[in-house]
């Protein structure tokens, strides 16, 4: 067993659950942000829609990604097909990546936009969010 080396702080836990579950409200500037970021990225994902890369991706999804019956599907980005929930998430996040225009923050040491953005595109499609709701989920990611 692994013995934590730290104190949990319970009400510091609390907070942060308590946000985590949709208790708190998001701060309208971190909405503002991340619209700005989530416009940065759909940019890119426009930018690499024509790429080679990208087409063979999505026709990748397309082929071998295709939902089984009663399966969540989704439409890829610039693209307009439907593949599988996660084959189409996985095309486009491929997609945008291939640019490699987005996150650039350089402490956070990976692109996780490509995977968020494409991920939260089809689910709030798939959950028929509302723009407040999709901004907040993606602040919350």
């Amino acid at each position: 067993m692994i013995t934590p080396s730290h104190t949990p702080n319970d009400a510091q836990f609390e907070r942060i659950a308590a946000f985590g579950l949709g208790h708190l409200e998001v701060p309208e500037a971190a909405l503002r942000h991340c619209a700005t970021l989530l416009i940065d990225t759909l940019g890119v994902a426009a930018g690499a829609a024509g790429m080679q890369a990208g087409r063979i991706t999505r026709q990748f999804a397309v082929d071998y990604h295709m939902p089984g019956p009663g399966g969540a599907a989704a439409t890829m980005l610039f693209d307009g097909r439907r593949a599988s929930m996660p084959g189409a998430i996985w095309a486009v996040a491929s997609q945008i990546d291939n640019l490699d225009g987005h996150d650039g923050y350089n402490p956070t040491k990976g692109h996780i936009g490509c995977a968020v953005v494409s991920a939260l595109i089809a689910l709030a499609k798939h959950r028929e969010m509302s723009g407040r709701e999709a901004l907040t989920a993606l602040a919350m990611s």
